[in-house]
């Protein structure tokens, strides 16, 4: 698991040794959750490696991207098929944590809950695009310390993706190495044994959360625009910036509408008044450009 273009879709192909079709672009690779069989080297069994999309897919609202994960767990969570290990990966080459390694990583949290900390490795990736090494081993102590703290704290380790083969392999071995009790994600124990609708569970409200903090962000660009709008003598070059961003949140928006509608939202009627009334205001911007 984890954001678009973390090497999820890459790190698969590298194990099972052919070329999954990873992205190489901005777009997302994975729009499903897809699963693959791959024999583990000098062993009789098998391994089954499960690729899921991120919380920011070109295509899907994030509300779809958690239907398509928690469907799958359920129908495996129905059948006592329970997952012996997750990899989260994370790009190393990322100069914050902000925005989409974030919420990805806030989702994920919730996703899985706490009794399967034990099973998880926080994987970084794309060490080989960094400049300078030492920057990459500052921002991993950097996760280490402060946002993957409580679940290391809880259970989890970490490791390095080097791109290679062996490097997967090494990663891989740490769940075949030693047998472990396997547990149900959060997620799973949720919808199989509580029978909580999605909207109701604990990643559902994550990202009820989330959707609310983004119309605080909308309401606050659209004061702005609105005192830039009002003014007389209004700065058409001010304007011009803050309209690339606008159009960029209501193509989000436009997402988060059936998000807001699938897990109903109690949101405020100023937040739904405010997600009404700006088409008016993008109607605005196309006739001042």
């Amino acid at each position: 698991m984890g954001p678009t273009g973390t090497g999820k879709s890459s790190f698969i192909s590298t194990v099972v040794g052919q070329d999954k079709g990873v992205g190489h672009n901005l777009e997302s690779c994975t729009s499903d959750v897809s699963a693959v069989r791959v024999q583990v080297p000098g062993e009789d069994f098998k391994l089954v490696l499960v690729d899921t999309p991120g919380f920011d897919d070109t295509h899907k609202s994030d509300y779809q991207i958690l239907e398509l994960i928690s469907d799958w767990l359920e129908r495996t969570g129905k059948k006592k098929i329970l997952l012996s290990g997750i990899l989260y990966l994370h790009r190393i080459s990322d100069n914050r944590m902000a925005g989409t390694p974030l919420k990805n990583l806030k989702m994920f949290e919730k996703l899985c809950g706490r009794d399967a900390c034990s099973q998880i490795i926080m994987v970084t990736t794309m060490w080989g695009e960094l400049a300078n090494r030492d920057i990459g081993h500052q921002r991993e102590e950097e996760l280490k310390s402060t946002f993957w703290a409580p679940m290391i704290k809880r259970g989890s380790s970490t490791a390095r993706y080097q791109g290679t083969t062996k490097s997967a392999w090494d990663i891989l071995e740490h769940f075949l190495s030693v047998p472990r009790e396997r547990q149900e994600l959060q997620l799973q124990k949720e919808l199989v044994e509580l029978q909580k609708a999605l909207p109701s569970t604990a990643a559902g409200k994550e990202l009820s959360k989330a959707i609310n903090e983004f119309v605080n962000k909308q309401e606050s660009l659209m004061r702005t625009l609105q005192t830039q709008m009002h003014k007389p003598d209004a700065d058409k070059e001010i304007v011009a910036l803050l309209r690339g961003q606008y159009e960029e949140l209501e193509r989000q928006r436009q997402n988060l509408m059936g998000d807001v509608e699938a897990l109903r939202v109690p949101l405020k009627k100023k937040l739904r008044d405010a997600l009404a009334v700006q088409p008016r205001h993008l109607k605005w911007f196309k006739q001042e450009s």
